[in-house]
């Protein structure tokens, strides 16, 4: 079942907005609260189509580990991810060139790679960050030469009215709002949950959605997770 991803107006202009800084090879700072679609908009965005071959930067890892995975991905060979190895691996990295790296969940960011990363950007390598508000709360606070290279990019919840108007006719509102309840309106896990309705649907030949099936079929899915002893949560990123 192919889920059709939710375009609105903010997210139309956030896309545009980062595929311009990417163009330019300038840097940008996704934020937004739990569910709001920041992972989703991050990977959403068309790299190719600005020149760009992706590598992730882990916020947890030290900087010779993630300069060394980096490497490995962008087709080094022979590459040492040790301590003494960073002046080197930066200077491979930065002359690379048409890299841009993505960065996940940067609120849990380690405070010595911001210095690297700084670095890496001066030299033309963007990046596209996301995470929590605190991201920039804190760049403001200890790094506010960092944050001078950023667009920032606030990311709220979608609204039910945008998802509704791209499943016109194959699902009901109230529907909608059941599923957007159930998984406590976090976009982290509503297309999940939204999967599992669709897929039942098209299973047993419903044509539309109403909100007595939405609950039958997450009631009846929920029970099944908790006989297996999952949580009812399906995993998902943020």
């Amino acid at each position: 079942m192919e889920l059709k991803l939710i375009i609105d107006k903010l997210r139309k202009e956030a896309l545009d907005a980062i595929h311009f800084r990417l163009k330019l090879r300038k840097s940008v700072l996704i934020t937004g609260v739990y569910g709001s679609g920041k992972t989703t908009l991050l990977n959403t965005v068309n790299y190719e189509s600005v020149g760009l071959t992706t590598a992730r930067w882990q916020p947890l890892y030290t900087v010779y580990s993630n300069l060394g995975q980096i490497l490995s991905e962008l087709g080094f060979l022979d590459v040492s991810s040790a301590w003494g190895k960073i002046p080197e691996n930066m200077a491979k990295l930065c002359n690379k060139g048409d890299v841009c790296l993505k960065i996940d969940e940067a609120h849990h960011m380690r405070k010595d790679s911001w210095a690297y990363l700084k670095h890496i950007m001066d030299e033309g390598i963007p990046c596209v960050f996301s995470g929590l508000p605190g991201v920039e709360h804190d760049l403001k606070k200890n790094n506010p030469d960092i944050l001078s290279r950023l667009r920032v990019i606030h990311m709220i919840k979608i609204d039910e009215d945008s998802i509704f108007s791209n499943y016109d006719g194959k699902i009901e509102k109230d529907a909608i709002k059941h599923i957007l309840g159930f998984c406590d309106v976090s976009m982290r896990y509503f297309f999940d949950y939204l999967e599992v309705v669709l897929i039942k649907a098209e299973e047993q030949g419903v044509d539309v959605i109403d909100l007595d099936y939405a609950y039958d079929v997450l009631d009846a899915y929920d029970r099944e997770c908790q006989r297996n002893g999952a949580n009812g949560v399906p995993e998902s990123e943020e």
